[in-house]
């Protein structure tokens, strides 16, 4: 396990860890709410518990028994998984085998409901926008890099994010249709985009 040298940004204390014992070691007593950011580049998974404490894994090189290991402590300890682009992170469940069924934020959706102008908003872009104001830096170089260094930034600022939008969807209004609606889509469409849906021809070729 190692972690990231300190940095002029803000940005988590994250650790780098190298296997699912390493990740249940480090987050044994917790059990609530995880930020999870995906890195594209390196297949890595970022997860905070506060803006302040993180850790990430590439589940790629975990083994099936590890993959299966992990889906199950995301079960049993995450009551609500927050993400950017959720729906992304659910494909790389499925593809993994890791089936997950609980409560989950989209911060990318929730930045659109609050904006229906601001579309398809980057996570920098969210950060400018909700954070910034309030005085929180934003380390735009640092948020185009796809380092560890980034990653601890990006959970940082995710975290923030997430209490910022979550309060703010609340005071707009909008949670029911946030959380009955819209989040609820998410999942189905992930499920439809990964098997499939049948099409009964017959039945167009009536029209």
């Amino acid at each position: 396990m190692k972690s990231v040298e300190p940095a002029a940004v803000p940005q988590t204390d994250l650790r780098l860890l190298n296997s699912f014992q390493e990740w249940k070691d480090f987050f044994s007593s917790h059990q609530g709410i995880l930020v999870m950011l995906n890195d594209p580049t390196s297949g890595t998974l970022t997860g905070n518990i506060s803006a302040e404490k993180g850790a990430s894994l590439c589940l790629n090189h975990l083994s099936e028994h590890d993959r299966k290991g992990f889906g199950e402590w995301l079960e049993k300890n995450i009551s609500r998984l927050v993400g950017f682009d959720v729906k992304n992170l659910l494909h790389i469940f499925m593809s993994l085998g890791i089936k997950m069924t609980g409560a989950f934020f989209d911060l990318q959706l929730a930045g659109f409901l609050l904006d229906s102008e601001f579309r398809n908003p980057s996570l920098k872009e969210l950060a400018l926008k909700y954070l910034q104001p309030s005085g929180i830096p934003v380390p735009e170089d640092e948020l185009n890099k796809e380092d560890a260094c980034s990653r601890a930034c990006k959970g940082f600022l995710a975290y923030l994010l997430y209490e910022k939008l979550s309060d703010r969807i609340r005071k707009e209004g909008m949670a029911e249709l946030f959380e009955k609606i819209e989040l609820p889509m998410v999942y189905v469409l992930a499920v439809m985009e990964e098997n499939g849906i049948l099409i009964d021809r017959d039945f167009l070729k009536e029209y």
